[in-house]
């Protein structure tokens, strides 16, 4: 008889709960081999990765070492002959009107410090009085052509211009030919039927003597003629032949109504506009009922011009500037050598010039222009002050000594002046305000770095042979 051998036992099968056996444990002791050698090379990976942080560390001690005192820059470098040249000065007496400090170059011994009878400054305009009309100053954010001077003055701008945008390049158009363009216009409303058809409406005269002329599609104009206040324009004819209208009402002013609402009537031309290369084109504009102009659907703003000069450079004042951005641009204009400010406080502008000991600063404003002389800084009328520019001169050892900056060398020993002072100008008057300076060698700065160098060099050296002597760990 056959036997089924699907119902033959056999020694191997495990029915897992059913069997009473630990299949877990049976499992993990199976691959304990497998396991030992992973955590073999786990372990290797962590030393591994220790010994990289470890180099990294002693290479970044090692790099910051080198850095902090063997390279050629830096406070603390050891490779700078200041460092085992170094000189100190000491004064006799306390003074805000000099200061004084050795160099590598400074030679040991006494100098003496007589009249300071000049410091080095650059020559400068600034407004006489308030400039303003009424004297609460301008404000950083309000546009030049705002401003209001004494007697009701205003800057002159002229050649007003703008830039607009056409076919990818920018177009210059100027407010004149903008104008012109304009004024020989009609202005026009349009209107949309319900059916799509256009009804043009062109409005001639003002006020009460205001006449209005209308086509349709395109058609020849015909006279608008208002009976008791309404007109009535025939734009076709229903499936019944019927006439189709659309009714205008005759409103306060001479103005026109369609459905409720006052028509708005615009004017339109064109004009034209000089590209960067020279090139000229032709652009169309508008220009609404409340006198602002537009292209392409965005509102334009015609900005005028005033040239001034400053040491031989023009600058190019716009009136939509504001007052901070008036003074960015001619603060960044290179070439002029000077520096424009205004004071609030005080209503009064200041031009000064950037080179200490320049005598002297020539402006002037162009074109029939008058921004500089309403802002004080013409430095010819009345409401303008200058003040011409000086070099330092200063007695040491009786000797006059003219610098064009207030900080300069004078045999090896770095000299600044901060203000006028009395004193001797000569070698055989000594009057008490005379300042005596001491020039001596000082080794305090070289020993404190030579003790930084020993100790970080000692540290790196502990540390690697700490690390050298460690204990090896068995992977």
């Amino acid at each position: 008889m056959a036997i089924n051998p699907l119902f033959r036992s056999s020694p191997t099968r495990m029915m897992g709960l059913s069997s009473g056996l630990d299949t877990d444990s049976i499992i993990q002791q199976t691959l304990r081999v497998h396991q030992m050698r992973i955590d073999s090379q786990m372990r290797k990976r962590t030393i591994l990765h220790w010994k990289q942080e470890t180099y990294n560390s002693v290479k970044d001690q090692i790099t910051g070492f080198r850095n902090t005192f063997l390279s050629s820059l830096g406070s603390t470098t050891m490779m700078q002959r200041s460092v085992y040249n170094s000189t100190i000065a000491s004064l006799n007496k306390t003074t805000n009107a000099i200061s004084i400090s050795g160099t590598i170059n400074s030679s040991v011994g006494t100098m003496r410090i007589g009249a300071i009878e000049s410091l080095a400054k650059g020559a400068s305009i600034f407004s006489a009085k308030g400039v303003s009309s009424d004297k609460n100053g301008f404000s950083s954010s309000q546009r030049l052509d705002s401003f209001q001077f004494a007697d009701g003055a205003k800057i002159n701008f002229s050649n007003y211009q703008t830039t607009v945008s056409s076919g990818g390049n920018n177009l210059t158009i100027s407010q004149e030919d903008a104008e012109k363009a304009l004024n020989g216009a009609a202005w026009t409303s349009k209107i949309t039927a319900s059916d799509g058809t256009e009804i043009t409406l062109t409005r001639t005269g003002s006020g009460d003597d205001t006449e209005y002329t209308y086509s349709i599609n395109g058609g020849p104009s015909k006279e608008v003629e208002f009976e008791d206040g309404a007109f009535s324009v025939k734009i076709g004819e229903n499936d019944d032949g019927e006439p189709v209208n659309i009714e205008l009402t005759q409103m306060d002013g001479g103005r026109v109504g369609y459905e409720g609402n006052a028509l708005a009537f615009t004017k339109e031309a064109n004009v034209k506009a000089v590209a960067e290369d020279g090139t000229e084109s032709m652009v169309k504009i508008a220009q609404s009922e409340d006198g602002q102009i537009w292209h392409n659907g965005r509102a334009i703003e015609f900005a005028g011009s005033a040239k001034v000069k400053i040491n031989g450079t023009e600058i190019e004042l716009k009136s939509n500037m504001t007052l901070n951005q008036m003074l960015s641009t001619v603060n960044n204009t290179k070439g002029i050598g000077a520096t424009m400010s205004y004071d609030r406080l005080t209503d009064s502008f200041k031009l000064e010039s950037k080179t200490i000991g320049s005598l002297t600063l020539d402006v002037s404003d162009l074109e029939e222009g008058n921004a500089l002389k309403l802002f004080g800084l013409d430095g010819i009328g009345e409401g303008s002050k200058f003040t011409e520019g000086s070099s330092a001169v200063v007695y040491i050892n009786g000797e006059k000594v003219e610098r064009d900056t207030n900080t300069f060398e004078y045999r090896g020993v770095k000299i600044t002046l901060h203000e006028e002072k009395t004193g001797s100008t000569d070698l055989i008057s000594a009057p008490d305000d005379d300042i005596i300076v001491t020039l001596k060698r000082d080794a305090t700065d070289a020993v404190n770095r030579i003790k930084g160098f020993i100790e970080a060099y000692n540290s790196i050296i502990k540390r690697i042979e700490g690390l050298v002597s460690e204990r090896k760990t068995s992977a």
